[in-house]
């Protein structure tokens, strides 16, 4: 995986009035929102005794540990410790990772890596008719695949194997059509050149 990239942690109606646990690059991260409902995301991680944050609850907008009841806000800092009673001094190193969170077309976006924000590189907008919910319909699901990702995503971009490995595609015609391929204004040059180069290859012979 890439360090300092967007990466798609979760679905934003998956994350509501409970804390959510997440693994990413092998990173234990805990999602939930604040009292103005804005998605934050920290390490899963307490630093009082190591308990997981993502079994806690939600107390005035913030994410209390089931351990010993710490509040963290939305920045990693803890602003209440219980045990201490109220009007206490709490030390600055009471507090934990925080990670940038973006909120976009149905899904939250945490930023892993350390870059400051005026080098972070812009979240992908790859598909902007995901977020026209009147004109287009999507759908969605969750599964998890025991293989390497860039496998799994060789996979799906290679839809003409369907009819000869799948069983459900196995009714389709050998030379079936899975729809015209429209060029767009929208696609890159770097696309373009590299659809133009393939069709120009020609197969050495055999």
């Amino acid at each position: 995986m890439i360090i300092n990239n967007w990466y798609v942690a979760a679905y934003a109606d998956d994350v509501a009035d409970t804390p959510v646990p997440v693994r990413m690059l092998g990173t234990d991260l805990v999602l939930f929102r604040n009292g103005a409902g804005e998605v934050a995301c920290l390490s899963n991680v307490c630093c009082h005794r190591g308990g997981s944050l993502a079994q806690g609850a939600m107390c005035e907008g913030c994410l209390t540990c089931p351990y010993h009841g710490w509040h963290y806000d939305a920045s990693g800092r803890v602003i209440k410790i219980p045990a201490l009673g109220e009007n206490i001094r709490i030390p600055k190193r009471a507090r934990v990772d925080s990670y940038p969170v973006r909120e976009q077309n149905g899904h939250i976006w945490v930023f892993l890596g350390d870059l400051p924000e005026a080098e972070r590189p812009a979240l992908p907008d790859l598909l902007p008719e995901y977020g026209d919910r009147e004109t287009w319909r999507t759908m969605h699901f969750v599964k998890d695949w025991p293989i390497n990702w860039m496998r799994l995503s060789e996979n799906f971009a290679d839809t003409f194997h369907i009819p000869f490995v799948h069983a459900f595609g196995k009714h389709l015609s050998d030379g079936i059509s899975f729809g015209r391929v429209e060029k767009t204004s929208r696609a890159p040059k770097r696309y373009r050149a590299s659809v133009r180069a393939r069709k120009k290859h020609k197969p050495t012979p055999r």
